[in-house]
């Protein structure tokens, strides 16, 4: 995947800033001592408002607000360290070549330097990032000029590991080099990095799942292999409600936010996961009690996949299944279907309660009401149709990973007409709805629950748990994956509900967080 990436991004006019000078030095202007800006250490008019995890600032130092120095008194030297760690790197702590040519980091970085009294043409002051010359001062006499240089992110030194305490960058400015006497002198009054990366992205897997679900997608090799920084390691409770959950995901953004030494991070949710993550973005993250979001953390992004975010009719059958005795009281042949096969195919019967209601429609209506996502965050979500051929019935290799192989698993034959069943009730029934007929008595009897349905006048595309519409909350970005090119051949090329969190989901979600400039 490769993508431009997005201009540099300015910040707004207000406070003083460092950006707000880029213009003046391109334009090959001073900035005057008149202009005002925050207290800082040194003389300099001028000081960014360093608020991002995608810059790095050094403000004192021993070769810094030195006065005007000369030659003599050089080099000056400034270790600046950024403490950010943004993926995989080297060795040496530059950024891994995979994280560029992705976009996942720009290849850009800007150094900024606010010097006094460079004295052009007659003075050369040679700028150095790590060894290699950068460019030279500019300036005029008795003036402060913020210089920027363009360098490219490879010369950056970023932590090795999430742990590393930072990546040391030396900056080194050799004074007044064409003339063999100490005739010019500078001052610099503090130094500052910017570059562009991706932050880090949170996965939540979906209801009675747990951190493997990505391993096994292939999810987490796929992220490591580009260097991109993630957390998919994360067990939420496997019956837990969004309520429960929404603590969980508050738990693990603080956690992945420390890890990484940022204020910003993206969420992807699985299934339940998206609606665990939306309760928490909707009750938790900008909330008044301070323990949920303490440090003010912003989530630039979120993406679900295959969520139902407008229910599904299985959860509905499935926690009637779970509670006793089903009756079709329609007589509906789908239902029947259903029903015949829910006794042999777990999946069909669903996870245990309480988790299991919040999949249900009613349930769904109430919590869409409700819980609206705040502005700010980025929302993009995706669904399939698990038939590869346009057909409505599928082969064994559509329901696979999602109905396992034995010898836990089923067969191809009973994976192909169990899997159909599923499909079929999900394409074929609109609504589902559950009445109890009579309250079950512990030892006795079970409860007896009707259900009754509302069918379909088109088929409704599915992956099996969820259809393509349910996935789909409003007007958000979607992509709805349907690729009917005929029977596959490989389990890896299947569009169901578990197939949905694969590679490709991953690099869509790269793309739109790049092509958008989220960060």
């Amino acid at each position: 995947m490769s993508r431009a990436r997005v201009p540099l991004r300015v910040p707004p006019s207000g406070s003083v800033h460092v950006f707000l000078f880029v213009a003046f030095v391109m334009l090959g202007c001073t900035v005057a001592p008149a202009f005002s800006a925050p207290s800082h250490n040194g003389r300099a008019p001028f000081f960014p408002k360093v608020g991002s995890d995608n810059e790095a600032l050094i403000d004192t130092d021993s070769d810094l607000d030195t006065g005007c120095v000369f030659k003599d008194r050089g080099p000056l030297t400034i270790d600046l360290p950024i403490e950010r760690f943004i993926g995989t790197t080297d060795n040496d702590g530059q950024v891994k070549s995979s994280l560029v040519s992705s976009d996942a980091v720009g290849e850009k970085a800007y150094l900024f330097m606010p010097a006094w009294d460079i004295d052009e043409p007659q003075e050369v002051d040679e700028v150095y990032l790590n060894g290699q010359k950068v460019g030279t001062m500019k300036g005029s006499n008795g003036t402060w000029r913020l210089n920027v240089f363009e360098v490219p992110v490879e010369l950056l030194k970023f932590p090795k590991t999430s742990s590393d305490p930072g990546g040391v960058n030396q900056i080194r400015v050799e004074i007044d080099t064409a003339t063999s006497g100490s005739n010019w002198c500078l001052e610099v009054d503090w130094v500052a990095i910017q570059f562009e990366a991706v932050h880090p992205l949170i996965f939540f897997h979906g209801i009675g799942a747990g951190p493997d679900a990505w391993e096994n997608a292939g999810v987490r090799q796929h992220l490591e292999s580009l260097g991109i920084p993630h957390r998919t390691q994360i067990q939420l409770p496997k019956r837990g409600t969004v309520e429960t959950n929404g603590l969980v995901v508050a738990e693990q953004i603080r956690s992945t936010a420390a890890e990484y030494n940022v204020n910003k991070v993206h969420l992807v949710g699985q299934s339940k996961g998206g609606l665990d993550a939306r309760y928490y973005l909707s009750n938790l993250y900008r909330s008044r009690q301070a323990d949920h979001n303490p440090d003010g953390i912003e989530v630039l992004s979120l993406h679900t996949l295959s969520t139902p975010h407008h229910g599904s009719v299985l959860a509905v059958m499935s926690t009637a299944f779970r509670n006793g005795t089903v009756q079709n009281t329609d007589e509906d042949p789908q239902v029947d279907a259903y029903l015949d096969n829910a006794q042999f195919l777990g999946f069909a019967i669903g996870p245990a309660r309480p988790g299991i209601t919040n999949l249900e429609p009613s349930f769904l209506e109430t919590f869409n009401a409700d819980n609206r996502l705040p502005r700010g965050v980025f929302f993009g979500s995706t669904g399939a149709d698990a038939s590869t051929t346009g057909q409505q019935s599928l082969q064994a290799l559509e329901t696979r990973p999602l109905l396992p192989r034995p010898p836990l698993g089923l067969n191809n034959g009973a994976a192909a007409r169990r899997g159909t069943v599923l499909y079929q009730t999900l394409g074929r029934i609109r609504t589902a709805t559950a009445t109890i007929l009579r309250q079950g008595s512990p030892g006795r009897r079970p409860r007896l629950t009707g259900i009754t349905v509302d069918r379909s006048s088109s088929f409704l595309l599915n992956d099996m748990a969820v259809t393509i519409g349910s996935s789909r909350l409003g007007d958000e970005l979607h992509w709805n994956r349907i690729e009917n090119n005929g029977p596959i051949t490989d389990e890896a090329d299947a569009l169901n509900h578990a197939a949905i969190k694969d590679p490709e989901a991953v690099d869509w979600i790269l793309e739109n967080i790049i092509t958008n400039g989220l960060d």
